[in-house]
């Protein structure tokens, strides 16, 4: 066959293809359930990692107590350029940054 397939058989692999879309919607539901919740999950250490830093918003300048509590490590490369590791996952960050 050049390609082209009878009406019966488009129907049939229409039908199999719609069912298949229907089983693949299903499990992305489910895995975006499960997802959502392992987020969940891991939130708690977000959100205290938040708090902390939330608490130090108000603050008009730097203190020890805020570097301690929120700067891991500074590497100073150059005189133009320096890292600074944090306290927490990058997850806080990315939640601070939204």
């Amino acid at each position: 066959m050049a390609g082209i397939i009878g009406k019966d058989a488009f129907q049939r692999k229409r039908a199999e293809l719609t069912e298949q879309e229907s089983r693949l919607k299903e499990q992305i539901a489910v895995l975006e359930k499960q997802a959502q919740e392992l987020k969940m999950e891991g939130s708690g250490e977000t959100a205290r990692a938040v708090e902390k830093i939330q608490s130090f918003s108000r603050a008009e300048e730097l203190s020890v107590e805020i570097v301690q509590a929120l700067v891991k490590e500074v590497r100073i490369t150059d005189r133009e350029h320096m890292e600074i590791r944090w306290n927490f996952k990058d997850e806080v960050m990315e939640f601070i940054e939204s």
